[in-house]
């Protein structure tokens, strides 16, 4: 599963960052962080957008993804601080620094791709430090799970709504507007809805089971009608 995952991913990584409306969860994401951070690791972490501000509220971010073009897309960028690379599943994340060394780690919008969540939930509850926090925002739902198709078009269009309202409320609708375009044209090219087709099942409720599982106290919220935010800590010793 992972290799079909990378392979997509290398498919779509030229085209990655037509998916303009991803940096306003940006911030969500990063207010989320504990006070002091010194090492993030950031699942998924595609072409770097979010790697890239990350270094700048962190001493050292451990980037990884499974897609190699991802990663050498994301190695392109400049940061302020240390950052390293891994090709790595989400499932085996635990690879990649030593255990209960990480403050804090963030997934965006990638963890509806594991496939084995009470590994992944091993993987993070290894690397985080007691107290240390995992950072999540990902689909409710994909795969046999996802609501029928006429209930998933009017699902999309009150997400559009809502981010066009917030445009407004903010003095950016232009730039919304083009950004919604973007993605929306991106959304309709053959390698994404490849890539799409081939989702596993997985539902929000299910992620958070498995970082229970692993010790780990959740407090989730819905961040719009497609997609929830959760923040899970390790507890202490």
């Amino acid at each position: 599963m992972a290799n079909s995952i990378a392979q997509e991913y290398d498919a779509i990584a030229a085209s990655y960052d037509k998916l303009t409306t991803s940096r306003l969860y940006d911030e969500l994401i990063i207010d989320a962080l504990p006070e002091r951070c010194e090492r993030v690791v950031d699942i998924g972490c595609g072409t770097g957008a979010l790697t890239q501000k990350l270094s700048q509220r962190c001493r050292e971010v451990i980037a990884a993804d499974v897609s190699i073009q991802m990663l050498q897309a994301a190695r392109s960028r400049s940061y302020s601080g240390t950052v390293l690379f891994h090709q790595v599943p989400a499932e085996n994340i635990g690879q990649v620094a030593e255990a209960g060394s990480c403050d804090a780690i963030v997934a965006n919008r990638v963890l509806h791709h594991v496939t084995d969540l009470d590994q992944l939930g091993t993987s993070i509850g290894s690397l985080l430090r007691p107290g240390g926090r995992l950072v999540v925002l990902d689909l409710a739902r994909t795969g046999r799970f996802r609501l029928p198709l006429m209930a998933r078009a009017f699902e999309y269009w009150l997400y559009v709504a809502a981010l066009l309202l917030k445009a407004i409320g903010s003095g950016h609708l232009v730039r919304r507007l083009r950004d919604v375009v973007a993605e929306r044209r991106f959304s309709r090219s053959s390698e994404w809805q490849r890539h799409i087709s081939n989702e596993p099942d997985f539902t929000w409720s299910r992620l958070v089971a498995a970082m229970r599982s692993a010790g780990l106290h959740v407090c989730s919220r819905r961040a719009n009608v497609r997609f929830r935010f959760g923040v899970a800590t390790k507890r202490e010793a």
